[in-house]
Protein backbone atom coordinates (compact mmCIF):
# COMPACT_ATOMS: atom_id res chain seq x y z
CA UNK A 1 0.00 0.00 0.00
CA UNK A 2 1.27 3.48 -0.89
CA UNK A 3 0.10 6.91 0.23
CA UNK A 4 0.36 10.13 -1.76
CA UNK A 5 2.13 12.01 1.01
CA UNK A 6 4.40 11.48 3.99
CA UNK A 7 2.37 10.45 7.05
CA UNK A 8 3.31 10.26 10.71
CA UNK A 9 0.97 8.71 13.27
CA UNK A 10 1.36 10.11 16.77
CA UNK A 11 0.57 8.77 20.24
CA UNK A 12 0.05 5.17 19.14
CA UNK A 13 -0.95 3.07 22.15
CA UNK A 14 -2.60 -0.08 20.81
CA UNK A 15 -1.90 -2.87 18.36
CA UNK A 16 -5.06 -2.36 16.29
CA UNK A 17 -4.12 1.20 15.33
CA UNK A 18 -0.50 0.20 14.77
CA UNK A 19 -1.26 -2.72 12.45
CA UNK A 20 -3.85 -0.80 10.47
CA UNK A 21 -1.62 2.25 9.98
CA UNK A 22 1.42 0.14 9.09
CA UNK A 23 -0.68 -1.77 6.58
CA UNK A 24 -1.79 1.50 5.00
CA UNK A 25 1.85 2.47 4.44
CA UNK A 26 2.45 5.31 6.90
CA UNK A 27 6.07 6.42 7.21
CA UNK A 28 6.52 7.10 10.91
CA UNK A 29 4.81 5.78 14.02
CA UNK A 30 5.14 7.76 17.21
CA UNK A 31 4.96 6.47 20.78
CA UNK A 32 4.92 8.57 23.94
CA UNK A 33 7.97 7.24 25.78
CA UNK A 34 8.22 10.27 28.05
CA UNK A 35 7.82 9.02 31.62
CA UNK A 36 6.44 12.42 32.70
CA UNK A 37 3.46 12.07 30.32
CA UNK A 38 0.14 10.57 31.46
CA UNK A 39 0.01 8.36 28.34
CA UNK A 40 3.54 6.98 28.70
CA UNK A 41 4.21 3.69 26.89
CA UNK A 42 6.67 1.46 28.75
CA UNK A 43 9.33 -0.60 26.91
CA UNK A 44 7.38 -3.83 27.30
CA UNK A 45 4.25 -2.44 25.67
CA UNK A 46 6.31 -0.79 22.96
CA UNK A 47 7.99 -4.11 22.14
CA UNK A 48 4.65 -5.91 22.21
CA UNK A 49 3.21 -3.55 19.59
CA UNK A 50 6.34 -3.13 17.46
CA UNK A 51 6.84 -6.88 17.31
CA UNK A 52 3.72 -7.23 15.17
CA UNK A 53 4.40 -4.54 12.59
CA UNK A 54 7.01 -3.77 9.96
CA UNK A 55 7.83 -1.26 7.26
CA UNK A 56 7.71 1.84 9.45
CA UNK A 57 10.20 3.83 11.49
CA UNK A 58 9.56 4.71 15.12
CA UNK A 59 9.46 8.07 16.85
CA UNK A 60 10.00 8.49 20.58
CA UNK A 61 7.76 11.40 21.56
CA UNK A 62 8.73 13.66 24.46
CA UNK A 63 7.24 16.75 26.08
CA UNK A 64 9.81 17.02 28.88
CA UNK A 65 12.64 19.53 28.88
CA UNK A 66 14.85 17.12 30.86
CA UNK A 67 17.54 16.07 28.39
CA UNK A 68 19.09 13.55 30.77
CA UNK A 69 15.75 11.76 31.01
CA UNK A 70 15.48 11.68 27.21
CA UNK A 71 19.01 10.37 26.83
CA UNK A 72 18.45 7.66 29.41
CA UNK A 73 15.06 6.66 28.04
CA UNK A 74 16.02 6.08 24.41
CA UNK A 75 18.43 3.35 25.47
CA UNK A 76 15.36 1.21 26.13
CA UNK A 77 13.56 1.81 22.81
CA UNK A 78 14.71 1.05 19.24
CA UNK A 79 13.52 4.39 17.84
CA UNK A 80 14.98 6.16 14.83
CA UNK A 81 13.54 9.59 15.66
CA UNK A 82 13.11 11.81 18.71
CA UNK A 83 10.26 14.30 18.82
CA UNK A 84 10.80 17.17 21.25
CA UNK A 85 9.06 20.44 22.14
CA UNK A 86 11.73 22.66 23.69
CA UNK A 87 13.96 24.57 21.26
CA UNK A 88 16.79 24.84 23.79
CA UNK A 89 17.26 21.05 23.59
CA UNK A 90 18.02 21.00 19.86
CA UNK A 91 21.82 20.82 20.10
CA UNK A 92 21.70 18.12 22.79
CA UNK A 93 19.14 16.08 20.85
CA UNK A 94 21.30 16.26 17.73
CA UNK A 95 24.25 14.91 19.70
CA UNK A 96 22.35 11.66 20.26
CA UNK A 97 22.79 10.72 16.61
CA UNK A 98 19.10 10.13 15.87
CA UNK A 99 16.81 11.99 13.50
CA UNK A 100 14.62 14.62 15.13
CA UNK A 101 11.25 16.33 14.88
CA UNK A 102 10.65 19.66 16.59
CA UNK A 103 6.99 20.07 17.56
CA UNK A 104 5.40 23.52 17.81
CA UNK A 105 1.78 24.33 18.70
CA UNK A 106 0.27 26.95 16.39
CA UNK A 107 -2.41 27.62 19.00
CA UNK A 108 0.27 28.71 21.46
CA UNK A 109 2.31 30.64 18.90
CA UNK A 110 0.82 33.96 17.82
CA UNK A 111 3.84 35.47 16.08
CA UNK A 112 4.51 34.41 12.49
CA UNK A 113 7.91 36.11 12.46
CA UNK A 114 9.03 34.54 15.74
CA UNK A 115 8.00 31.11 14.49
CA UNK A 116 9.89 31.50 11.21
CA UNK A 117 12.96 32.85 12.99
CA UNK A 118 12.97 29.99 15.51
CA UNK A 119 12.74 27.33 12.83
CA UNK A 120 15.41 29.03 10.72
CA UNK A 121 17.73 29.05 13.74
CA UNK A 122 17.09 25.34 14.34
CA UNK A 123 17.16 24.26 10.70
CA UNK A 124 20.61 22.65 10.82
CA UNK A 125 19.76 20.80 14.03
CA UNK A 126 16.41 19.21 13.16
CA UNK A 127 15.11 17.00 10.36
CA UNK A 128 11.44 18.01 10.45
CA UNK A 129 9.24 20.59 12.11
CA UNK A 130 5.77 19.49 13.22
CA UNK A 131 3.33 22.39 13.27
CA UNK A 132 0.57 21.11 15.53
CA UNK A 133 -2.99 22.17 16.39
CA UNK A 134 -3.79 24.26 13.33
CA UNK A 135 -7.41 25.41 13.21
CA UNK A 136 -9.75 26.30 10.35
CA UNK A 137 -8.29 28.98 8.04
CA UNK A 138 -5.12 29.22 10.13
CA UNK A 139 -2.91 27.74 7.42
CA UNK A 140 -4.02 30.45 5.02
CA UNK A 141 -2.90 33.10 7.51
CA UNK A 142 0.45 31.29 7.81
CA UNK A 143 0.93 30.93 4.04
CA UNK A 144 4.01 33.19 3.78
CA UNK A 145 5.48 31.77 6.98
CA UNK A 146 5.01 28.21 5.74
CA UNK A 147 6.75 29.11 2.50
CA UNK A 148 9.67 30.64 4.38
CA UNK A 149 10.01 27.68 6.73
CA UNK A 150 9.75 25.12 3.92
CA UNK A 151 12.94 26.54 2.38
CA UNK A 152 14.93 25.48 5.44
CA UNK A 153 13.26 22.36 6.89
CA UNK A 154 10.46 19.97 5.79
CA UNK A 155 7.09 20.76 7.37
CA UNK A 156 4.66 18.26 8.83
CA UNK A 157 1.28 19.63 9.90
CA UNK A 158 -1.30 18.36 12.36
CA UNK A 159 -4.72 19.59 13.39
CA UNK A 160 -7.98 20.01 11.51
CA UNK A 161 -7.28 17.36 8.88
CA UNK A 162 -10.29 15.56 7.43
CA UNK A 163 -11.14 13.45 4.42
CA UNK A 164 -12.82 16.49 2.86
CA UNK A 165 -9.93 18.94 3.17
CA UNK A 166 -6.76 16.82 2.98
CA UNK A 167 -6.22 17.05 -0.79
CA UNK A 168 -6.81 20.80 -0.82
CA UNK A 169 -4.28 21.19 1.99
CA UNK A 170 -1.69 19.17 0.09
CA UNK A 171 -2.32 21.17 -3.09
CA UNK A 172 -2.26 24.61 -1.49
CA UNK A 173 0.52 24.56 1.09
CA UNK A 174 4.27 23.82 0.91
CA UNK A 175 4.25 20.93 3.34
CA UNK A 176 6.16 17.66 3.32
CA UNK A 177 3.45 15.63 5.02
CA UNK A 178 0.87 15.31 7.78
CA UNK A 179 0.61 14.01 11.33
CA UNK A 180 -2.48 12.15 12.53
CA UNK A 181 -3.28 10.99 16.04
CA UNK A 182 -3.93 7.40 17.03
CA UNK A 183 -4.77 5.99 20.42
CA UNK A 184 -7.39 7.65 22.57
CA UNK A 185 -6.33 11.23 21.87
CA UNK A 186 -9.09 13.47 20.49
CA UNK A 187 -7.93 16.13 18.08
CA UNK A 188 -9.81 18.55 15.82
CA UNK A 189 -10.97 16.62 12.79
CA UNK A 190 -9.94 13.25 14.24
CA UNK A 191 -12.70 12.23 16.58
CA UNK A 192 -12.27 8.47 16.35
CA UNK A 193 -10.56 5.61 14.53
CA UNK A 194 -13.10 5.73 11.68
CA UNK A 195 -12.11 9.28 10.84
CA UNK A 196 -8.42 8.41 11.00
CA UNK A 197 -9.14 5.60 8.58
CA UNK A 198 -11.11 7.96 6.32
CA UNK A 199 -8.12 10.28 5.95
CA UNK A 200 -5.68 7.46 5.24
CA UNK A 201 -8.03 5.90 2.70
CA UNK A 202 -8.31 9.26 0.96
CA UNK A 203 -4.52 9.30 0.68
CA UNK A 204 -4.23 5.90 -0.99
CA UNK A 205 -2.19 6.23 -4.17
CA UNK A 206 -4.75 4.54 -6.42
CA UNK A 207 -7.44 6.93 -5.21
CA UNK A 208 -5.56 10.05 -6.31
CA UNK A 209 -5.98 10.59 -9.99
Amino acid sequence: MSLITFVKISQVNNLSDARYCAGMGVNLMGFIIDQTHLDYIDPEKFDEIAGWISGVEYVGEFQTNDFNLIKETINNYPVQYIQFEHAELADAIKSLGLLSIFKVSLVQNDSYKDLADTIKFLSDKIDYVLLDDFEDNQLEKYQDTLQEISLTVPIIISGNITRKNIKDILDQYPIHGINLYGGNEIKPGLKDFDELADVLEELEMDEYS
